[in-house]
This record gives C-alpha cells, sequence and structure tokens, in this order.
C-alpha cells in the first residue's frame, strides 16, 4: 500500500511524464491499469462467470511445448530465439507422418472445444455473455495499446517531458549518500522533503521541467511529420490525425506552388 501510495503520489505530481533519468535510464512510473481490466474482471467475479473453455494449441504450438524443453537440454547455453528457430526448422522438416497426427490430434480437440464451449454460452444468462464481450473487449483494447507504445518505441517517439519532481529526484539521485540505495527507497526518502519545500524552492525545477515541456513540443511536431510523411499516421496522437487530415505540405510543395502563381 506505501508504493502503490507513493507511486500514486508520483504520478500526480508527474502531469506531463511518469519517468525519471537516473543515468541516463529512464524508469518508468506506470500507474497499474486497474481501472479497465480489474473492472471487467471484478465483474465476472461478481456474477459468478464460470471459467471459459479455452482454445486448444494449434499443432505447431504443441509440437513447441514438447520440442523445446528437448532443444534446451541438448543446447544449454542456446538463447531462446535460437532455440525456437530449432524448433520451426524441425517442424519444417518433419516426416509428414509425424506431422499429420499433430493436425490431427488438434482439430478433434477443436471439436471438442467448440462443443463445450457451445454448452459454456447456453448455461450463461445475459449479463454474464454481457460481462464476457465487455471483458474481450477490453482485453483487446489493452493488447492494442501495448502494440501501440512498442510501435512508438520503434519509431523513436521522443520522450516526454520529465516533471518538476523528476528534477528534483534526479538532483538527488547524484549525491554520494544515494549511489548504493535502492531507487524505491530514495523516493520514500526525499517524498516527504518535496512536499515541504517552498515555491521560491520549486522554481528550478519548475524551470527544467518547463524548458523540457519545450523541448517536447518540438520534438513531437518533428516527429508526427515524420511519420505523416512516412505513412505511419496511424501511431501519431489522435488530436494530431484530425488535424492532418488534409495531404500535408512539403517545402518543395510550396516552392511549386509559388512558381506557379509567378
Amino acid at each position: 500500500m506505501v508504493t502503490h501510495a507513493l507511486l500514486s503520489n508520483i504520478i500526480n505530481n508527474c502531469a506531463y511524464y511518469r519517468g525519471i533519468l537516473r543515468n541516463r535510464i529512464v524508469i518508468t512510473f506506470q500507474q497499474p491499469n486497474l481501472n479497465v481490466r480489474s473492472k471487467a474482471h471484478d465483474k465476472l467475479k461478481e456474477l459468478k462467470v464460470p471459467e471459459e473453455p479455452k482454445k486448444p494449441l494449434t499443432s505447431y504450438f504443441k509440437f513447441l511445448t514438447e520440442h523445446r524443453p528437448l532443444i534446451k537440454k541438448q543446447h544449454p547455453d542456446w538463447s531462446l530465439v535460437n532455440i525456437t528457430k530449432q524448433c520451426a526448422q524441425d517442424w519444417n522438416t518433419m516426416d509428414p507422418d509425424h506431422r499429420h497426427k499433430y493436425e490431427e490430434a488438434y482439430h478433434k480437440e477443436l471439436e471438442e472445444y467448440h462443443e463445450k464451449h457451445k454448452k459454456f454460452m447456453q448455461s450463461l444468462d445475459p449479463d454474464q455473455k454481457k460481462a464476457i464481450s465487455n471483458a474481450k473487449r477490453e482485453t483487446e483494447q489493452n493488447k492494442n495499446h501495448k502494440i501501440l507504445k512498442k510501435l512508438q518505441r520503434d519509431a523513436d517517439k521522443p520522450k516526454r517531458p520529465i516533471s518538476n519532481f523528476g528534477y528534483f529526484i534526479k538532483e538527488k539521485l547524484q549525491l554520494p549518500e544515494n549511489k548504493d540505495k535502492k531507487f524505491i527507497d530514495i523516493l520514500k526518502t526525499y517524498n516527504g522533503e518535496w512536499s515541504k519545500l517552498t515555491d521560491p524552492e520549486r522554481e528550478k525545477y519548475n524551470k527544467l521541467h518547463k524548458q523540457d515541456q519545450i523541448r517536447y513540443v518540438t520534438e513531437m511536431e518533428r516527429w508526427e511529420t515524420k511519420m505523416i510523411k512516412a505513412g505511419k499516421s496511424d501511431i501519431i496522437r489522435k488530436d494530431s490525425q484530425l488535424l492532418t487530415a488534409k495531404p500535408l505540405k512539403t517545402s518543395q510543395d510550396s516552392k511549386s506552388e509559388h512558381k506557379k502563381t509567378k
């Protein structure tokens, strides 16, 4: 509870950012996503919805779960990527008759699953069915959100600005006495100190935050323009997508228009 309350305090202070730099490493504070996923699952519990039958593993994934431990035992120094590649190769070169057994078993399990799922849905009342539908939709939304965040990271989306509190903690991290301390312990130590600072004492951190805000806005404009030109407008902010509904004019387009008017 102490940790959660502390992180909540940090998040509230970090209106524009949920991260702090420590030796060039971004330490991200992410508020637990309890309001969406937990709400849906709490509703399932409240309505006493029984556990939904799970789809069987596909023939390949069934093979993978059985074969991967064997490869790992034979090559304990291999990475997961190399093990998975070897499994894929072994699957592709497998004797057709042996492979057919996996596929046959999968189709049999799939038929059993459909029958179980049909009976499961028939046993539910309308409220329970609605709760399951909501839970699935919210799970999909969370999944899509994670995918979007990864796409943005891969496209080098600018880091959000560090808050005034973030700069305060960043400064404290550089102190010799905090060198070997755990980060969460440092937060506990200085969280109270931050709340006692006067407005003049906070001013330098406020200035750093405002400067970083300007940096962020400038970099985001450049980044979103770059993404639009690259045909990746689906990963920029929704507001920016609306503002850029019309084709973006480049400096070259402007020069061409200027020549035409002459």
